[in-house]
C-alpha cells in the first residue's frame, strides 16, 4: 500500500479530518491531501513521526510505507558528531554487512529502545 493511501486509511479510521490533522501538525490541508493522493512523496521521518503522534498511532507502518515508496532512508543527525559518525560508518559498510550482522545490530537497537 502506498504511503498516502495508508495515511488516509489511518486518518479516516481515527475519524480525523484533513483540516484537523493539518492544524495538529501545522501543515496545510492541501499539502496533506497531496500526500494522500500520491501527488507528493512521503515526508521526512520527523514529519511522519509528528503525524503519527497527532493520529495517536504507531509510526512504524507509516515509516515502512515511506521507505518502500522512496527506497531511501533519511536520518536526522541534528549536527551531532557521534550520530553523524555512526550513520557514516553504517553507510560505508552497508553493502558488505552480512544478514547475521544486520540481525545483531537490529537486536541491539531494539534492546536499547526497550531500555529507553
Amino acid at each position: 500500500m502506498r504511503f498516502g493511501e495508508l495515511l488516509q486509511e489511518i486518518r479516516v479510521s481515527k475519524r480525523i479530518s484533513l483540516r484537523e490533522l493539518s492544524q495538529k501538525v501545522k501543515l496545510s490541508a492541501a499539502y496533506l491531501s497531496d500526500i494522500e493522493r500520491g501527488l507528493r512523496k512521503p515526508p521526512s521521518i520527523q514529519l511522519i513521526l509528528k503525524i503519527a503522534q497527532a493520529l495517536e498511532t504507531d509510526p512504524e507502518p507509516l515509516l515502512r510505507a515511506a521507505l518502500q515508496e522512496r527506497d531511501v532512508l533519511e536520518l536526522p543527525l541534528n549536527q551531532n558528531f557521534v550520530r553523524t559518525e555512526a550513520a557514516l560508518a553504517l553507510a560505508r559498510r552497508w553493502e558488505h554487512l552480512s544478514e547475521e550482522t544486520l540481525k545483531t545490530i537490529t537486536a541491539l537497537l531494539e534492546q536499547q529502545s526497550e531500555e529507553d
